[in-house]
């Protein structure tokens, strides 16, 4: 694997010239260039009734942000990723238990552009930004498009986003580029200090070609609205509506208790339709997890610190289906309560050790469990070699991309580390042997470059 620094960019010298009074040299804003490079090998094995079976792949990410270095200039970013599937077992007309999307081509290597835009900065009177490219959801929901995206400010109290253009698709059958269209925009307003209220609109046109699948066109309509009730105190609600029916509510509290050294925060969400087959961009695994029926949760995390070296975290989520003769694969109705001893620098700096216990219950059957984690970090500072080893259980174990993506009864033992060296490298892997029905097996060995 050859990586190559790239040197910073410069804007085109002017010559030097000087001025006649003050002698003093026009100065050059040169570009910056940030980003990085990263390779990694991942290695699956399994042994199912005595056959052991394996998969290798190989995967490239590259990441480009380019930028004026002091001016408010025009900026591009760059992100894109490959995959080398080694095993090749990317024959769609035969099984596998790790087909996965990823590698169900026709082709052993697939590469995927996420972004590849120009942004130009207060290019108008009112407008922040304007995004020329492939860019992903300038808003709350994760679509990808070939088009343009603008930021305006109408006022100190509202901000209005508009986007529009080619939808892209990475995992659909007969996918050709410029039949799918998407477009939206966005309000906020702020009417006071501490509260804000933010309108989505999204519609998609979803053209379909295969086996003459009729077309899918779907309107999301989202409402947020924030309050911040004291430095330390916030809370957000979020209701959508699909195709004119309620499709889903959101609400979150977080908080902090700075005298107490207390963190908590507190979530409740509710899908309120059977989610069938939509768009792309609203049902992007349905192939593979099916409809998802009417449910809702609460999730609970309060954390608690003890001085320097002790925390405390304790949960619990709950998820519970509206129906519930509707459980199955990807659907379930289960309980988890859980508490967290973290502890740091006890013996040597740098060392941790958590230990985690557990309750699940799903339907008439409890399960206890524990967990640990023990690192150590060679030295203090972002850049310092740290090994990681533990162990944590899961009642329910997915895998979206995965043909066999829900596992049960999974107990996981990992081991991971992170080497970094020279200046802006670091190699790091681990290995994770998941223990259930099936057992898994994934190496994992990769290098990355930061510039």
């Amino acid at each position: 694997m050859l990586l190559c620094s790239p040197s910073p960019l410069f804007a085109a010298d002017a010559g030097a010239s000087s001025d006649s009074t003050s002698g003093q040299q026009d100065s050059v804003d040169p570009f910056r260039v940030q980003g990085y490079f990263f390779g990694k090998y991942v290695s699956r094995t399994s042994r199912i009734s005595d056959e052991k079976i394996r998969d290798e792949d190989l995967f490239g990410e590259l990441r480009l942000d380019i930028a004026r270095q002091s001016s408010s200039g025009p900026e591009f970013h760059f992100f894109g990723t490959v995959r080398d599937d080694l095993s090749n077992t990317g024959d769609r007309t035969s099984y596998s238990i790790y087909e996965d999307i990823g590698n169900t081509y026709n082709s052993r290597t697939r590469g995927y552009l996420y972004e590849a835009h120009l942004d130009l900065n207060q290019p108008f009177s009112r407008f922040s930004q304007i995004r020329i490219g492939r860019q992903d959801g300038t808003r709350d929901e994760p679509v990808f498009f070939d088009g343009i995206a603008a930021d305006i400010s109408v006022s100190q109290k509202i901000a209005l986003s508009l986007y529009g253009g080619s939808a892209v698709h990475f995992y659909e059958f007969d996918t050709r580029w410029g039949v799918d269209r998407l477009g939206g925009l966005g309000l906020d307003y702020a009417p006071r200090t501490g509260t804000w209220l933010s309108m989505d609109y999204l519609y998609v046109d979803d053209t379909r070609n295969l086996y003459d699948t009729l077309s899918q066109h779907d309107n999301l309509v989202s409402l947020k609205l924030g309050q911040r009730f004291s430095p330390y105190l916030k809370a957000t609600a979020k209701i959508r509506y699909l195709n004119n029916e309620q499709r889903d509510m959101k609400l979150r509290v977080v908080g902090t208790v700075p005298e107490a050294d207390i963190e908590m925060q507190a979530a409740y969400f509710r899908q309120s339709r059977t989610q069938n087959e939509l768009s792309n961009e609203l049902s992007p695994y349905y192939d593979v997890i099916g409809q998802s029926n009417p449910f809702h949760s609460y999730d609970i995390r309060i954390r608690k610190l003890f001085g320097i070296h002790y925390a405390m975290d304790m949960g619990y989520f709950q998820r519970t289906l509206l129906d519930t003769q509707q459980e199955g694969a990807f659907n379930r109705a289960y309980r988890r309560a859980y508490a967290v001893l973290d502890m740091t620098g006890l013996v040597l700096d740098g060392l941790s050790f958590s230990i985690t216990g557990e309750q699940w219950k799903s339907g008439s059957q409890s399960f206890n469990s524990t967990g640990f984690d023990a690192g150590y970090a060679f030295r203090k500072g972002r850049r310092s070699p740290k090994v990681n080893a533990g162990s944590y259980y899961s009642l329910y174990k997915y895998d979206y991309y995965s043909s066999l993506g829900e596992r049960t009864k999974v107990r996981t033992d990992y081991v991971k580390f992170e080497y970094p060296f020279a200046q802006h490298y670091a190699l790091n892997g681990s290995y994770e042997f998941e223990q259930g029905l099936e057992d898994y097996q994934t190496a994992k060995l990769g290098m990355r470059y930061e510039f």
